[in-house]
């Protein structure tokens, strides 16, 4: 076989390699067990009903062409243990507004505005539902971290 050949196989497979690479790395998100990616499409006034996974204590919130709401619901597998929730701006632009609706209440939580940063529900429960707006115009996605710190 000719050095060309070898060259030319060996970029190949190098192309190959990379492609699979990234169509992996692209999609881990998407099928990690704590990513909460809602389905189906909240028009505006409606809420969509969402589940966290109960064995996650962090992940995203991935939402895609957000409009209307969410009420998000955050559980623990130890129904005995109380935490709280903390969000996060990751990507994209931030919600219109964030309400802590656990056991029929409506307390306001702040809103992060910038990547990094994040506010937290002062509300400790072994469940915990959030009721999220979508930004005030539509955009293409939202990506918000999220993590359950817990009280002990």
């Amino acid at each position: 076989m000719g050095k060309g050949k070898t060259i030319g196989r060996a970029v190949f497979l190098c192309s190959v390699f990379l492609c699979l690479l990234g169509k992996v790395t692209s999609q881990s998100a998407y099928y990690d067990p704590c990513t909460i990616l809602p389905r189906g499409s909240a028009e505006d006034g409606t809420v969509l009903d969402v589940f966290s996974n109960n064995t996650c204590t962090n992940g995203s919130l991935w939402w895609n062409y957000p409009r209307g709401s969410l009420r998000l619901h955050f559980r623990s597998s130890d129904a005995t243990k109380q935490f709280k929730v903390c969000l996060g701006v990751d990507i994209g632009a931030s919600f219109r507004s964030i309400f802590d609706v656990t056991n029929g209440g409506h307390r306001p939580v702040p809103v992060p505005q910038e990547r990094g940063t994040e506010s937290c529900t002062d509300t400790v429960a072994s469940e915990i539902i959030l009721l999220i707006k979508s930004p005030t115009y539509l955009t293409y996605m939202t990506l918000h971290k999220y993590r359950l710190v817990f009280q002990y």
